[in-house]
């Protein structure tokens, strides 16, 4: 669902910005799925109160933006104008205010916009502006970006990184904290064996013989055996432990003088 930006202002003396507001924020690929913005002026004609309509709206938006020039506009029996009602409105129903103020000689503007200025300067950071460009690029869109990280909607930090609020231990599942522990452990242990193979593969990988067929034993292996010696080692393969069951030409020599 949309959320509705209220836009307040004189509408005789800003209808260019107005319009061009409308149009920025709902043609915008980001803000046109996010914001729609309402103008007074948009409203077809009913039998209703103007100021009933206006401070309704106001209180069904998300946002209040002001924008503040010269000109005061027309007022109530208080001497109150519409903007003026407008900003009072939404300060008391809590709506996130954004002002902007066009111009920097505050010496063309009426009386009491001076005085309406300098009431919203005092309740929140406002910025200037002095061309339509620069509001809408520089003002406006800067000011949105803030409103939707504010709500979450955009996220300045990664997914994993960013607290949730209202939340306790009491939402932790501890089965699945230990499955994802298990299933952690186990990938690991599945990466460790792939980066560093253990010294059985090793020698595996030496020992292999190049041929299946035993190669013929050379004339000093035969002398060695005759004489009761073990044959030269041909390699570093032949370094590994004797078998019990199949004892060493040494062994049996050592057992056969022994018996005699």
């Amino acid at each position: 669902m949309k959320q509705q930006i209220f836009l307040s202002s004189v509408q005789k003396e800003l209808a260019t910005e107005r319009r061009a507001i409308r149009d920025f924020i709902r043609g915008d690929a980001l803000f046109g799925q996010y914001f729609d913005v309402f103008l007074f002026e948009d409203l077809p004609a009913a039998d209703r109160r103007a100021d009933e309509t206006y401070l309704d709206e106001v209180s069904a938006s998300a946002i209040y933006l002001g924008l503040f020039a010269n000109d005061y506009g027309s007022t109530d029996d208080k001497g109150i104008s519409p903007t003026e009602h407008e900003f009072d409105h939404a300060t008391d129903d809590s709506i996130y205010r954004l002002a902007f103020i066009k111009g920097s000689d505050d010496s063309r503007r009426a009386p009491a916009m001076k005085k309406l200025i300098d009431k919203v300067s005092h309740q929140l950071r406002r910025r200037r502006f002095e061309s339509t460009e620069e509001l809408l690029r520089d003002r406006i869109y800067p000011s949105l970006i803030e409103f939707l990280r504010w709500k979450g909607i955009l996220r300045s930090v990664a997914f994993e990184r960013e607290p949730i609020p209202d939340l306790d231990l009491s939402a932790v599942d501890e089965k699945k904290v230990r499955w994802f522990l298990k299933r952690a452990r186990e990938v690991g242990a599945t990466r460790s064996l792939r980066t560093r193979p253990s010294a059985k593969r090793s020698l595996i990988s030496i020992c292999s013989p190049t041929t299946n067929s035993p190669s013929p034993p050379s004339s000093s292996s035969a002398r060695s055996r005759k004489a009761g010696f073990p044959p030269p080692r041909s390699n570093a393969c032949t370094s590994t432990a004797p078998n019990p069951s199949n004892p060493s030409p040494t062994i049996r020599s050592s057992r056969a003088t022994s018996s005699s």
